[in-house]
């Protein structure tokens, strides 16, 4: 029985959510901190074959935890470069350097450097809540695929407890061959 003053129940469809589209990169919020109290969010990442989702960053409020729904997620960790498939939970607490990318399969990219390949689904736990504002702040200076306008980006992350690394996404690209999404 539902006590009034306290959060309703909800169901969100397949397909159904706040979306924020950052070029390659997709957010939905199945579950919005407003739904949840504050205590956490739930949202669903989309990215790309050949993409990684963002620079290496830090959250200095959030503890996140990634379940790996379809795809190989490569993720930098710290220092560790580790590869998650279907299945995998990765747990991040607060204040732990971490990206994550979508790369191409190895034979796709011998044949002709691009080309189809899976993408990449994981669901997203932070806790305590209110990243999807961040997410959708973000897609909202990106409109359309533009250029990302970096200073902003930077200024946005501040707000939200997001510190950017912004130089980390040149040896990342080059080393795994990869494109900011």
């Amino acid at each position: 029985m539902h006590e009034p003053g306290k959060q309703a129940p909800s169901i969100v469809p397949p397909g159904s959510g706040s979306v924020a589209r950052i070029r390659n990169f997709t957010t939905v919020a199945k579950v919005r901190a407003e739904e949840t109290g504050g205590l956490y969010s739930v949202l669903e990442h989309t990215l790309a074959p050949g993409y990684v989702a963002m620079p290496v960053h830090w959250h200095l409020r959030e503890t996140k935890t990634l379940y790996v729904i379809a795809g190989i997620a490569t993720m930098l960790i710290g220092k560790r470069v580790v590869t998650a498939s279907a299945g995998t939970t990765v747990h991040l607490p607060m204040g732990t350097p971490h990206t994550f990318w979508n790369a191409r399969p190895e034979a796709m990219l011998e044949r002709d450097g691009k080309g189809p390949g899976e993408a990449l689904r994981l669901l997203a736990v932070f806790a305590p809540g209110g990243l999807e504002r961040y997410y959708a702040a973000v897609a909202a200076l990106v409109p359309n695929g533009a250029t990302p306008d970096v200073p902003s980006i930077l200024e946005v992350s501040a707000v939200h407890g997001v510190e950017v690394e912004m130089l980390s996404l040149l040896d990342i690209i080059e080393r795994h061959k990869v494109e900011l999404a």
